[in-house]
């Protein structure tokens, strides 16, 4: 299932997609090709320093791994 940054609007009553977030799907960690599982941390090549991180956390960075990539 596809997830998307929501923001709630409490006049309506209802959540709206996130203007700011482009309407982009959010890419969780384990679904990103940059995710380390072995040792919780993410490789991305633009980072400043490896950042540790849990596979249900995202960044606006993430891309998701292809199909064929494997743990």
């Amino acid at each position: 299932m596809k997830e998307y940054i929501c923001i709630y609007d409490e006049d309506d009553m209802m959540y709206i997609l996130n203007p700011y977030a482009q309407n982009t799907e959010l890419i969780r960690c384990k679904d990103c090709k940059y995710y380390r599982w072995e040792i919780d941390m993410c490789d991305e090549p633009y980072s400043t320093a490896h950042n540790v991180v849990h596979e249900d956390d995202y960044c606006s960075r993430a891309e998701r791994k292809d199909k064929d990539e494997t743990d």
